[in-house]
């Protein structure tokens, strides 16, 4: 059994923090999009929340004063999630030094598209992953369940160890080869996220984001 000390702790408050500033951010630039669908106003660049789309959005002008007034709330509020995510994130990547879990995370970073952000949440939520003499145990504490997802149709490999957990049934076609998870704990939701890179090939110095 792992029993989390102080700085454990800690740094799970951090990271949970940040995942929260994550989910708040996406909600301000839901609001902010949603407003702008209302005006019919819509971005003629390739993808948003770039440098090009912030200095696009710094210039719209809506005329009248008070739709003008709720535009610049949302972009404030926008900015505001951003600046909140940048800072937590610099804590949080300062926080692992002379973490005893520390060697963990950074073995965690060999892995494809798992960056240091990730391996801190993954081991925060985890503990002392020694403490599992087989895959498949850890596997079983977190209740994921391996599965294949050959050309859109799924079929589980094994079955979870754990029943009582929901698993995913409705796993996107993208996440092919990789785990469908149940919803209710930070630690799969980061697992689940760090396999969208496995998408692509990999390049040197890529990392996953949010």
């Amino acid at each position: 059994m792992w029993i989390p000390d102080r700085g454990d702790e800690a740094i799970r408050d951090l990271s949970r923090a940040r995942e929260d500033a994550v989910n708040a951010r996406t909600q301000a630039r839901h609001q902010l999009k949603a407003f702008l669908l209302r005006h019919e106003t819509r971005y003629n660049g390739k993808t948003a929340w770039t440098r090009s789309f912030y200095r696009w959005l710094g210039e719209l002008n809506f005329g009248d004063a008070s739709s003008q007034v709720a535009f610049t709330e949302y972009h404030l509020a926008v900015q505001a999630a951003d600046q909140r995510l940048q800072r937590l994130t610099k804590a949080l990547s300062a926080s692992v030094a002379g973490w005893r879990f520390e060697s963990v995370v950074q073995a965690l970073q060999a892995l494809r598209g798992i960056d240091v952000v990730s391996a801190i949440g993954l081991v925060a939520e985890i503990g002392d992953i020694a403490r599992f003499d087989h895959p498949r145990k850890l596997m079983a504490y977190r209740g994921w369940c391996p599965r294949n997802n050959p050309a859109g149709i799924v079929s589980a490999r094994a079955r979870s160890p754990r029943p009582a957990t929901r698993m995913h049934d409705d796993c996107s076609p993208r996440q092919r080869g990789t785990i469908g998870l149940p919803r209710a704990s930070d630690a799969p939701r980061r697992r689940a996220r760090r396999a969208w890179p496995n998408r692509s090939s990999p390049s040197p110095g890529r990392h996953s984001c949010g």
